[in-house]
């Protein structure tokens, strides 16, 4: 029966007083290409991690972002809304499109959120308005406009 050689890694401070057991070379080169095989074990962790993370940073970096806002007028049972993705802050614009529209209305009201958060929220506020008496008007190719 044929016997089998184990060795016993040790770290560099005590590799001076011990050498592993069952070990006929140099001690020290049988712990620097173990300490060299955990470092490339390492690195390869560390790679796989990364490029298994690398989607999901890149999809968190492209999420939509949408910008809502909406205002109901003074006399008029209307209420006018604009949505636009991915911009700069548009509350100016839409505020400036109402004003040179000449609608007399009550405060601008606007919310930016994720495309998913915007749906819901979206389709919460049409019901609502549209069980009430208040018309809704689309204005969002208007305000997009720079004034």
């Amino acid at each position: 029966m044929k016997k089998s050689r184990f060795e016993i890694y040790v770290p560099a401070t005590v590799q001076a007083r011990r050498r592993p057991l069952g070990s006929a070379g140099n001690s020290n080169n049988s712990f620097i290409i173990f300490w060299s095989i955990a470092m490339i074990n390492s690195a390869v962790r560390l790679l796989l991690a990364v490029v298994l993370l690398a989607p999901v940073s890149a999809f968190a970096a492209d999420q939509v972002r949408v910008q809502f806002c909406w205002a109901m007028g003074t006399f008029d049972h209307t209420i006018y809304f604009a949505e636009v993705e991915n911009r700069e802050d548009r509350q100016a614009s839409f505020d400036t499109l109402l004003e040179i529209s000449g609608i007399d209305h009550h405060a601008v009201k606007c919310t930016t959120s994720d495309s998913g958060t915007h749906r819901v929220a979206r389709a919460k506020l049409m019901k609502d308005w549209r069980e009430s008496e208040f018309e809704i008007v689309n204005t969002t190719f208007l305000s997009d406009l720079d004034y």
